[in-house]
């Protein structure tokens, strides 16, 4: 039962953040139309406002609790 779960969650983590994530890098091309700065988002050359910084990093918090939950899931239920 827990592994089926952590399996379902796993994937619904990942797949969320990622939607996050995306969501957060629209906003702010759509708010600049900076494509260059979406395109290199590790550099600092982007400049989020902070609600589109705060979805950005839930959505790159869920995608890290997503990969901790699939070692989980590997490294117990497998």
């Amino acid at each position: 039962m827990v592994a089926v779960i952590l399996s379902a969650l796993q994937y619904i983590f990942l797949v969320f953040g990622l939607l996050l994530v995306l969501a957060s890098f629209f906003l702010y091309l759509r708010r600049t139309g900076d494509v260059k700065g979406v395109i290199m988002f590790w550099s600092p050359r982007m400049v989020m406002l902070k609600q589109e910084f705060v979805i950005n990093r839930v959505g790159f918090g869920l995608m890290f609790a997503g990969v901790v939950l699939r070692i989980l899931y590997f490294s117990f239920y497998l």
